[in-house]
């Protein structure tokens, strides 16, 4: 098999519409005509914000509001239900949920990590998930925890220590008592709710590296997860069937995957992964396809040029034929 890759099957070379924002613009959420954009800056006076933008009937972006935040924001998502308020969730050193009316955006709860609320400023949220059935919220954190919140009761369902170093980043599986992390010391877990005397390592990388994102499928094969490493290329597909082993390296010739998000429920892409890149390429694999072909390398079905390094690479949760990139200094909504 060779390891050389051909030329994605789609390239498309301009974004449909795009915005800039006032700040870096590091993680974003979309659902329909909501999107919410969050800042990384830092240093002692720095001021961070949660932007809010509108798609109009142009399909242009405008902005609705804003609101400043004292952390940068690591994950912005909107719920996997949200309705006309535009609901959301950021995580920076707490979990805050917001809503957005006509004039404002406004932040409805704050949940602080109660190992830690003695201490004025808690350990930092290096990200968050959104459980499918729309009830509980998994964050994870520097201090080696991962969070489950019941938003109904608005108290924590579920706290434990889930990785030996920082953990960053955490998602649910489509059952909502299931959820994996990823951390510094180079394991992905899986834990069930149900039964948390113990975990299962279904993925240690090797040599060892920190796993700094994932992602769990949530449509079609269930059982797929991916994950990316630092400082390496592409990222690595999972089947949580099959402990140790993974099932496709997702290559991107010399650029570090920064950012990747699988198809919504209800697309066309079911088992599709889009991923963003450091040298400002967005990719897209059939990674069911690269599964049954047996295929540990393969090219990408699309590309787009974004024009510089991505931050973050959502899907419109509820039109699926478009995503959205932050890039730092712009915005971009892109058609499949």
């Amino acid at each position: 098999m060779s390891d050389e890759l051909e030329p994605p099957v789609n390239a498309v070379q301009s974004a449909k519409t795009s915005y800039q924002p006032s700040f870096f613009a590091n993680t974003l959420g979309w659902s329909g005509t909501h999107c919410a954009v969050g800042s990384f800056e830092k240093g002692e006076n720095a001021q961070n914000k949660v932007e809010v933008l509108g798609l109009d009937e142009k399909r242009q972006l405008y902005k609705r509001g804003e609101a400043n935040v004292p952390f940068p924001v690591t994950k912005i998502m909107y719920a996997p239900r949200s309705g006309e308020d535009g609901l959301f969730a950021t995580a920076g050193h707490t979990l805050q949920l917001w809503k957005t009316t006509d004039s404002a955006v406004e932040c409805v709860k704050t949940l602080t990590n109660t190992r830690n609320s003695r201490n004025s400023t808690p350990p930092p949220l290096t990200s968050l998930d959104w459980s499918s059935d729309h009830n509980k919220i998994g964050t994870s954190s520097i201090d080696t925890t991962c969070t489950i919140w019941n938003l109904e009761l608005g108290k924590v369902e579920t706290q434990l220590i889930a990785h030996d170093k920082a953990v960053f980043d955490i998602a649910f599986s489509n059952n909502a008592n299931l959820f994996a992390s990823v951390g510094a010391d180079g394991s992905l877990r899986l834990f069930d709710q149900r039964n948390l005397d113990h975990s299962t390592i279904v993925y240690e990388i090797t040599p060892a590296a920190p796993l700094l994102r994932l992602a769990w499928n949530q449509d079609g094969n269930s059982n797929l997860i991916a994950s990316a490493a630092l400082n390496t290329e592409g990222i690595t597909a999972l089947d949580i069937r099959r402990p140790g082993v993974a099932l496709s390296y997702l290559h991107t010739r010399n650029a570090a995957a920064n950012s990747f998000c699988w198809a919504p429920p209800g697309s066309e892409y079911a088992n599709h992964v889009m991923v963003g890149l450091e040298d400002g390429t967005t990719v897209m694999w059939d990674v069911q396809m690269l599964a049954q072909s047996s295929m540990l390398k393969a090219s990408p079905r699309y590309a787009f040029d974004a024009g510089e390094a991505v931050q973050s690479v959502v899907w419109d949760q509820r039109s699926t034929d478009s995503i959205a990139i932050a890039t730092g200094s712009s915005i971009q909504v892109v058609p499949i």
